[in-house]
């Protein structure tokens, strides 16, 4: 038998379990899979370099990565049959407790599988960034990934487009299905995108088509002249021309196969064009799936049991702390330049930010390991996510508002559901931006990100702080969001003080009252212990830097002493630092308490002590918070 025959037998085995697989779960995507039949085919059982065994970060061979991960039944069934996985294992398509959810993940590490598919549009940026990640790691291997046609209508594809070929990653090699299909209809019809060809060429791409991308031998010479074009100072592009359904006479030609399984009689017909030649699979008893119970819980770190520290008030009072006013911005930029001097492996990415992020001492001294990827944060971080897979540590960076409203869906799948391990870090966070007004001044921001499974969330309070956390950081594996600020704020903090991810600091024991403050309102925090004490009120102050995983047991711990709380932080009461406090005592000792936080509403323009001012996030806000909250103990 020829090789070519094999390929042949194997592709009309892979279209067998593409009907059975939909067809089972009478759910799925059969249109696109049988599309690309013979693509995946030549893909895993000609074309890439493999190692024997699979690993994430796949040094020393070539890596695939689906973009259009509605097409999972061809991508599993062709892993399966590469020797990836069982092939038994296909009969969980889509059952509850299965590693092949209905669009793939690497949440329970299914061999084959790096990076989350399924919202659209942000393959091409992760296979970016683990292409650059093997230029940096001098590994010759490629980088391939597959796009829909219907998919180049999302905007990060072509940030991503312009981004590789201006960088010169010419590792890559981009194929778009061109089947002219998506679920409303025609490509043309839904919103005609003129000529990809030209469009990619002017983006300075070298583009080769596949006329009959249904031809395992054109796939073959077409794929192997893009492979000899690579490492010649650009991104190759791919344009191969499938027919949707293809193999299964009544799906070709018709958008109408998208998303629809065949019923039984269809099933039959389907299978009866395609006979079997591998062997098919067993089926499932309905409903079975794997053993695999805990297949979709995240376990956060346990809380470290650290002892606490506590800050020594010089007789001059709190104010004596300050060794000098600095903004925690400029803590993670020497954060950052510490680590590039100890970590080869950390990474830094800026989206036009570099001045703003103080990335300039880490671009001066590791040119080769700072990427400016310019205004276009959605790219930023697939090409982070991407990456990681190449064993490196990327810290982002921008403003708050674009690091995490902008490219909340790019980092809840490429990131968190991935669970890759970026480093996620946002400056001018909160009001205290200041003149620039709402459209920066985010206040959602801790919210958005705590309620991302696996997801680190950090609000330091000083320049020294935020050096710290930066540095723990690259030791910290997962993803993990930073918050700090832009202006200048009292520095206080010890510069020698360990910094535990999820431990929370003792600043000032106390009775009467405790007060749990992050960020810029730690200072305030402090301030107000300090003025309720002359009041003959006994406050403890907690500084929680880390928001997730949260302190549960030192907060329990000072409130049973003290029978109430206030919180304080720069950000909206909704979904902050106060109501993950108040899950933890309405689950194990409800107390009364008050919040000083943003009140359901939108910043403003004004310097950042007017605003701080106006919206009550002060030392004297504290205090009014704190009269109230004694008087319901």
């Amino acid at each position: 038998m020829s090789n070519t025959q094999h390929l042949h037998d194997f592709t009309t085995q892979v279209r067998r379990d593409i009907l059975r697989m939909v067809h089972a779960v009478n759910s799925g995507h059969p249109g696109g899979s049988l599309g690309c039949a013979e693509f995946f085919t030549v893909l895993y059982q000609h074309l890439l370099k493999k190692n024997p065994e699979f690993d994430m970060d796949g040094k020393g061979e070539d890596l695939f990565f689906l973009s259009n991960g509605h097409i999972s039944p061809v991508f599993y069934s062709v892993l399966a049959r590469s020797g990836y996985f069982p092939v038994s294992e296909l009969a969980t398509f889509r059952k509850l407790n299965t590693r092949l959810q209905g669009h793939p993940t690497t949440h329970d590490g299914l061999p084959g599988v790096r990076m989350a598919a399924g919202s659209l549009g942000q393959g091409l940026s992760v296979a970016i960034g683990a292409a650059q990640a093997k230029k940096l790691n001098q590994d010759a291997h490629l980088v391939y990934v597959l796009t829909g046609d219907g998919e180049l209508q999302e905007g990060q594809n072509w940030e991503a487009i312009m981004y590789a070929s201006a960088k010169k990653v010419d590792n890559l090699i981009a194929t778009v299905d061109l089947n002219g299909q998506q679920i409303d209809g025609a490509t043309n019809d839904v919103l005609h995108m003129g000529s990809l060809k030209a469009k990619f060429e002017a983006f300075d791409w070298d583009v080769l088509e596949i006329k009959e991308g249904n031809n395992i031998e054109a796939i073959i010479k077409g794929m192997e002249e893009a492979k000899s074009r690579t490492g010649n100072g650009k991104p190759v592009c791919v344009l191969l021309h499938t027919v949707m359904g293809n193999g299964v006479d009544f799906m070709m030609h018709t958008h109408a196969w998208h998303g629809k399984a065949p019923n039984d009689e269809q099933l039959a017909i389907g299978l009866a064009q395609n006979a079997e030649t591998l062997g098919d699979y067993s089926p499932l008893t309905p409903n079975g799936g794997t053993e695999n119970n805990t297949a979709h819980s995240k376990i956060e770190p346990k809380n470290n049991t650290n002892k606490t520290s506590y800050l020594i008030i010089p007789p001059s009072g709190v104010r004596g702390l300050n060794t000098g006013s600095k903004d925690t911005r400029s803590g993670f930029g020497a954060g950052m330049t510490e680590l590039g001097q100890k970590n080869e492996n950390v990474v830094a990415l800026c989206a036009d930010l570099i001045g703003s992020l103080k990335f300039d001492d880490f671009k001066k001294n590791h040119p080769e390991r700072f990427f400016q990827i310019g205004i276009a944060e959605a790219n930023m971080i697939g090409i982070a996510a991407g990456l990681t897979i190449g064993g490196k540590i990327p810290f982002t960076g921008t403003f708050a508002n674009f690091s995490t409203g902008r490219v909340y869906d790019q980092i809840r799948q490429s990131v968190a559901y991935s669970d890759k391990n970026v480093k996620i870090c946002a400056s001018h966070a909160g009001l205290t931006l200041g003149e620039d007004g709402a459209t920066h001044q985010i206040l959602e921001d801790i919210g958005l990100m705590k309620m991302l499974p696996g997801m680190t969330v950090i609000n330091t309070c000083d320049y020294n702080q935020t050096k710290a956390a930066t540095i723990a950081l690259a030791n910290h594996h997962g993803p993990a969001y930073l918050r700090f600020g832009r202006p200048v704020v009292p520095n206080f903090t010890p510069a020698d003080e360990p910094f535990v991810i999820g431990k929370a600091i003792m600043l000032n024991e106390g009775t009467d009252v405790t007060i749990i403050a992050t960020g810029h309102l730690v200072w305030e925090a402090l301030l107000a212990a300090e003025a309720l004490e002359a009041k003959g009120i006994s406050a403890e102050v907690i500084n929680i830097h880390t928001i997730k995983p949260l302190d549960d047991e030192a907060i329990l711990k000072s409130v049973a002493k003290t029978g109430c709380v206030v919180t304080a932080e720069e950000h909206n009461f909704l979904g902050g630092l106060g109501e993950s406090v108040a899950r933890v005592l309405s689950l194990n000792n409800p107390t009364p308490q008050e919040f000083v936080a943003v009140n359901d509403s939108f910043g403003e323009s004004g310097t950042p002590e007017q605003l701080m001012e106006k919206y009550k996030l002060n030392h004297q806000a504290i205090v009014e918070a704190v009269t109230r909250v004694v008087k319901r103990k």
